[in-house]
């Protein structure tokens, strides 16, 4: 956190950074709010079919036993700390997306926690 405020050529200190616009992906301007609000759309409703796959495939499965029962996966030869982590990672994944859906929303990063 300090290098936060004390790096104010690139994070502007208390001020935090400006985000200059938003991205144009695929050659669309998201600048107006309905624009903005499809593409999240469309990013949401891929982030839910994303989930319904990972839920609904093997690896899923795996990871519903190792939530149950992690003795007994173990026993039977699955890596329960790698599936863990591996959950841990698609968790991480779709939370960044939500984070970088937020600062364009914004169009500012601060350090400091909403309320």
């Amino acid at each position: 956190m300090g290098l936060a405020y004390r790096w104010i050529s690139v994070t502007n200190g208390d001020n935090g950074i400006n985000v200059s616009g938003r991205p144009k992906p695929f050659g669309i301007a998201l600048t107006s709010a309905n624009a903005f609000y499809d593409a999240t759309l469309i990013v949401f409703l891929v982030a839910v079919a994303g989930v319904a796959i990972f839920i609904h495939s093997p690896f899923g499965a795996t990871l519903c036993g190792t939530r149950d029962q992690p003795r007994r996966m173990n026993a039977l030869g699955y890596h329960v700390w790698m599936i863990r982590f591996g959950a841990f990672m698609f968790s991480g994944l779709l939370t960044s997306v939500a984070g970088i859906l937020f600062v364009y929303y914004n169009e500012f990063i601060s350090h400091r926690r909403l309320r």
